[in-house]
């Protein structure tokens, strides 16, 4: 059965015990008190009923005492809920929605009155009181990028900038349509639920029995819902989306997610969140029966450090990735120690951790990733087998999926057909995967046949009536496309554990079509949890769906036009029947008609318009009723309850206090006399539904925004080479240029179509051209139209396909190229003159002025944009928040430099993570980056792929020195050097970056020389696959806690040539392991191996403990020592490598720091000991 409604068959866990303790808690204590929150109340009242309640959560949360209940009542709450009480684990305290998800948590705030930012093309704006740094576009699901300056948000699509001087909002839009059908929402708070320590620090301080249950939370900066030091506590039944981070339980014992679901979480600033997660220090707590989809990121992870956990029943899909254990995993004797201030002890025998009975699919990256786990029965496509045991899983790669003959992908339900090739489990073992086989799941086709067993596609049957009557309590039927002329009657199936279920297979078009015979297509009578979804009904007589003395009925994303009738009828004692996400438009009679006394009907998201009557009620509305985010409207009348007409929405809202979020615009449909209930890119019902998911049932139209190439210029040219610019226009693209000496035959070609180059903005050099020639080329782009990815994701390292089968598969893969119309003509010149003009930029300066020492320009980016080959940029004393990206190249002999004025402390900031690299240097050749500080760059480009402070990807002779990388915000590396050639990285300063250099790919010689590397977590140098590395005069000092034992401090694998010698290795005297260098090679050519070879062919070394095997097998570091380089302030150095740490990491300050407060001490072993009697390490002064 689906993971949504499976009910996991396994061992206990202590979570039973802990349900049951609350249970009985909550009913046989006489003590416990139960309050009561309403939009309607007030802060003054009692609290004690629901008519006397209070007005916030974050109120009646302060009243509580162990044992007591909160009770929310429907509505939206705009406030964040500080939770600084504690119930027992045997009275906890509850804080529970009265029905599950009407009562909504919202950090956000609906942004209206955009107008045109004058002057600014594509950019809009509109007042806002309050700061934000998250801002969503609901009706495409765009979170928008958060960029440093104004400028900025006219060149990029999906961005955004905050004016806080002035409060206003400056957004570019995902399209250029305006912003009249677009739904905008900011988030002004930071936590929906919250319970952190002052001390991020402090594990000493808990809170124990919480219970936060049946919420939806969106919204908020930060975090969703955020418990840290957890003991016996529980998230449930909860909605998490359009938050930072989702669910997240901190430092947690005994405690539990459960039956949550969380979309659409993202932190760009921390990669090591998402969803649904435990984190830290966490002992016996559970993750189970959650959903997590839609996210860039995980989708559900323990990640620290871990005894007796589970992960058990969790589906993700749409996800990097779907699910992860990371971390360390403890005995019971380790776990006591960690978590000797918890309530309670953990038990005495060691705990696995337990990884089952999970579900993962469609995740960019991969979907289950169970490390040192016990793995059993679960099901993953593209799944990483892990460390641990491994028992009864299915893991399958995307391409086996037809073959595996699962029930339905599309609905997330990996159930075995009859013949999959997987049915036939061991002897004594139960069938592999997280389901096992049951003859419960049944297909219908319209060809198929009624004597077949109808237990998979290939055996089904083929009359839908006579399928459906067949049909027991708990099977599901999936119908296969098709138009079918005979109607589904469901009586009497009362279902307990797992719904009965109706299904559209694949979610393709099947129609019930009455051609004015049927009476009714969809009937259900005096049944109970049953769901229909996906169908489309049309031309019956009475009504198209009829629903009768029936409980807990679901009817989803079905289609019901062209009726006599009604299109849904609901009958008799109803109870808890919903209707989410319907078109019920062009019925003779009513859309929707509620007669007798049906209770809790819960009618959201749907489009019902132009019927004879959109809603008829008979007597008086139902108990407990819900109707919201539909569309309702049209021709016929608006409504009736009983014998009262109400013509409009506002008179419907007033007479039933329903439909508050509703509207009655027109719909947008594509082709509504055509019966395409598809909504157009402007449709108002996008991003307006329940959870801000469409309205009605019709999908949104895939109309793309047509890719055309815009500004396409020649910037430079020199005899050799042209310097190239433009954008892309419609979406993002990488590139694809084609160039020749004659306007019908241009033959050659540059691709650069990965991560790296996916953008809207591009530039690239042509090289190896002729002198005075002309040229004529096009620009274009390169989408991959299959592989996951539109752009080239290469497929060699984890795990690693090889070469070889890396060049298979990229050939293999679906592409297609576009480019531009118009021819553009350059020609080289024979000879060329360089003007060797010198710019200076300064804070107080004019983008205006000439650039002069007495004219200075403002900003860097407008010196990137003036500076050619042999141009110097001098940037004086100050903070500047963008980044060194020129839009020219230099030349050999005649490069660009960019340095900081001598003497003067230049920061060249991201803006507290908003901006991903210091200096990008993509496909830029001959520059010199010198002297600046780096800080407070992100660690990811928007593509997702990792930037770096110094970003130097497809670049060719370049050296950037004198430069001091602060990553102590973020998991940045100080350079990413990728398939570039003849890079040098030299006496540079690196301090507490996750790695410091990582260089993949590259040609010629890549040396990193007399740098002080100071504290990177991991590696100080990853170099793989490379050319010719030279690592020499570097001072490499001790990694950072935990990492100082399990990490090498270089890594140099696969490599052609290395050359190291004359550094400094330092250890802390507790470090017993001194792990030196990961060496391995054999006769590597990276001019034609793409991969690190098969583990068959490489021989790796470990050099730890002393120099020794290093020197004698290797030759390598003959004059190089292990030593304390004795800084003159060791304190400094330590509290600099020991930086706060916490999530999201842009929330911290960090004081500053001068190269001279580095130095080292006047008795340090490197002054004299590197290479012709100088220094190891980098200079202290500039």
């Amino acid at each position: 059965m689906p993971v949504r409604e499976q009910r996991v068959r396994g061992r206990a866990s202590w979570n039973f015990f802990l349900i049951i303790i609350v249970a009985c808690n909550l009913t046989s204590t006489g003590l416990a008190e139960t309050y009561y929150v309403g939009t309607h109340g007030h802060d003054g009242n009692p609290g004690r009923t629901e008519a006397a309640a209070f007005q916030t959560i974050a109120h009646g949360v302060s009243v509580l005492e162990p044992g007591d209940t909160l009770i929310v009542c429907p509505g939206s709450y705009h406030e964040q809920v500080t939770i600084e009480k504690s119930g027992t684990p045997e009275k906890p305290i509850v804080i529970r929605s009265q029905y599950p998800h009407r009562a909504q948590l919202a950090g956000s705030v609906r942004v209206t009155g955009w107008t045109p930012a004058p002057g600014r093309p594509h950019t809009f704006r509109a007042p806002l009181t309050g700061s934000t740094s998250l801002v969503y576009e609901k009706d495409t699901d765009t979170e928008y990028l958060e960029v440093a300056n104004l400028r900025s948000v006219g060149q990029d699509a999906g961005t955004f900038f905050y004016d806080a001087d002035r409060k206003l909002l400056y957004v570019h839009p995902s399209d250029d349509l305006g912003m009249e059908h677009h739904v905008i929402d900011a988030s002004v708070l930071d936590y929906g639920f919250v319970s952190p320590p002052e001390d991020l620090r402090d594990h000493v301080r808990r809170r124990v029995g919480v219970v936060i249950d049946g919420f939806v939370v969106t919204g908020y900066s930060l975090y969703g819902i955020y418990l840290r030091n957890a003991d016996f506590c529980q998230v449930t039944n909860s909605i998490a989306h359009r938050n930072r981070t989702g669910i997240l339980l901190y430092s947690a014992y005994r405690s539990r997610i459960a039956n949550c679901e969380a979309f659409s979480n993202d932190n760009r600033c921390h990669q090591e969140m998402g969803n649904i997660a435990i984190m830290g220090y966490s002992m016996e707590c559970e993750l189970s029966n959650n959903v997590a989809h839609h996210t860039r990121q995980h989708g559900l992870r323990f990640y620290g450090g871990f005894y007796g956990n589970i992960l058990r029943g969790n589906l993700a899909y749409d996800c990097a990735v779907g699910m992860q254990v990371k971390g360390e995993f403890y005995t019971a004797e380790a776990a006591k120690r960690y978590f000797q201030t918890a309530t309670g002890a953990p038990r005495p025998q060691d705990l696995p951790m337990l990884f089952e009975r999970n579900v993962a699919h469609q995740c960019t990256q991969f979907s289950l990733i169970p490390s040192a786990c016990l793995t059993r029965q679960n099901t993953g496509v593209r799944a990483l087998r892990g460390s641990g045991a491994m028992e009864q899983n299915i893991f399958v790669d995307e391409n086996e999926l037809p073959q595996t003959k699962f029930a339905d992908p599309a609905y997330h339900d990996f159930r075995l057909q009859s013949d999959s090739r997987f049915r036939v489990a061991e002897p004594g073992k139960p069938t592999p995967g997280a389901f096992s086989y049951r003859d419960e799941v049944f297909f219908v086709s319209p060809t198929g046949d009624d004597s077949a067993e109808g237990t998979s596609v290939d055996a089904a049957w083929k009359s839908l009536g006579r399928a459906a009557a067949r049909v027991k309590p708990g099977h599901t039927l999936y119908v296969l496309p098709g138009t079918y002329n005979d109607s589904v009657e469901l009586k009497g199936l009362e279902a307990t554990d797992a719904p009965t279920m109706l299904r559209a297979h694949g979610k393709g078009v099947v129609i019930i079509d009455g051609a004015g015979k049927l009476g009714c297509g969809l009937s259900v009578t005096n049944c109970s949890n049953v769901v229909i979804e996906g169908f489309r009904v049309r031309g019956t007589t009475t009504a198209a769906a009829d629903v009768l003395d029936s409980t807990d009925i679901k009817l989803r994303d079905t289609q019901v036009y062209d009726n006599a009738g009604a299109g849904v009828s609901l009958n008799g004692r109803s109870v808890d029947v919903e209707l989410t996400r319907n078109t019920l438009c062009f019925n003779g009679g009513e859309g929707l008609r509620v007669a007798a006394t049906p209770e809790s009907p819960r009618i959201l998201s749907n489009i019902i318009r132009d019927n004879g009557t959109q809603i008829a009620v008979a007597t008086q509305l139902p108990a407990r009723a819900w109707s919201d985010y539909n569309n309702i409207g049209g021709r016929g009348q608006f409504a009736q309850v009983g014998e009262s007409r109400i013509a409009t929405m506002d008179e419907w809202r007033w007479t039933t206090g329903l439909d508050s979020q509703s509207i009655a615009e027109a719909p947008g449909f594509m082709d509504a006399p055509k019966r395409d209930f598809r909504l157009s890119p402007t449709s108002l019902c996008r991003g307006r539904g329940f959870l801000n998911q469409t309205m009605g049932a019709g999908v949104v139209a895939e109309t793309a925004a047509k890719l055309y190439f815009a500004n396409v210029r020649v910037v430079a040219t020199s005899p050799t080479t042209s310097d190239l610019a433009w954008e892309s226009r419609g979406r993002p693209t990488s590139i694809h240029v084609v160039y020749g000496t004659q306007a019908g035959k241009l033959n050659q070609s540059i691709i650069r179509d990965t991560g790296y180059n996916y953008a809207t903005r591009h530039v690239l050099t042509l090289t190896g051209l002729e002198p005075g020639t002309p040229y004529f080329l096009k620009v274009g782009a390169r989408l991959l139209l299959d592989g996951g990815s539109p752009f080239h994701q290469f497929n060699y390292a984890w795990p690693e396909l090889g070469p070889k089968g890396e060049a298979e598969r990229y050939e293999s893969l679906k592409k297609q190229d576009t480019f531009q119309d118009d021819v553009l003509e350059f020609t080289t010149p024979k000879v060329m003159q360089y003007s060797e003009k010198a710019f200076h930029v300064r804070p107080d300066g004019s983008d205006d002025a000439a650039g002069s020492m007495d004219q200075p320009l403002q900003t860097i980016g407008r010196a990137c944009e003036l500076a050619q080959p042999g141009d110097r940029v001098n940037v004086h004393a100050g903070t500047y928040c963008e980044s060194i990206a020129p839009l020219r190249s230099g030349v050999s002999g005649h490069p660009i430099t960019f340095e900081a004025a001598k003497g003067e402390r230049v920061v060249v900031s991201g803006k507290r993570l908003l901006i991903p690299t210091g200096a990008d240097l993509r496909d830029r050749h001959h520059i010199i980056i010198r002297g600046f500080y780096f800080q407070e760059q992100d660690q990811r480009l928007s593509s997702n792929d990792a930037a770096g402070q110094v970003l130097i990807v497809g670049a060719s002779n370049i050296l950037v020195e004198q430069c001091v990388f602060d990553g102590r915000m973020q998991y940045c590396f100080a350079a990413h050097i990728y398939r570039s050639e003849d890079v040098s990285f030299r006496n540079n300063i690196v301090m507490n970056h996750h790695s410091a250099i990582i260089a993949a790919d590259n040609r010629g010689t890549l040396e990193v020389s007399r740098n002080s590397f100071l504290g990177p977590t991991i590696h100080k140098l990853y170099s793989v696959r490379n050319e010719r590395v030279v690592v020499r005069g570097n001072l490499v000092a001790e990694n950072l806690f935990p990492k100082k034992e399990l990490q090498f401090k270089i890594v140099v694998v696969g490599n052609t040539s290395v050359e190291m010698d004359y550094n400094c290795y330092y250890f802390d005297p507790g470090n017993k392991e001194r792990r030196m260098v990961d060496f391995g090679t054999r006769n590597i050519n990276p001019t034609t191996v793409t991969s690190l070879p098969d583990n068959t062919q490489l021989q790796r070394f470990a050099i730890k403990g002393d120099l020794d095997l290093w020197r004698e097998k290797f030759g390598q570091d003959k004059h190089s020592i292990i030593a304390d380089p004795k800084w003159k302030n060791p304190d400094l150095i330590e509290r600099l490598r020991s930086r706060p740490r916490g999530w999201p990491d842009r929330q911290f300050s960090y004081p500053d720091f001068n190269r001279e407060d580095l130095a080292l001490q006047s008795d340090s072993p490197c002054p004299g000991k590197g290479e012709n009697g100088g220094t190891i390490g980098a200079d202290y002064a500039y």
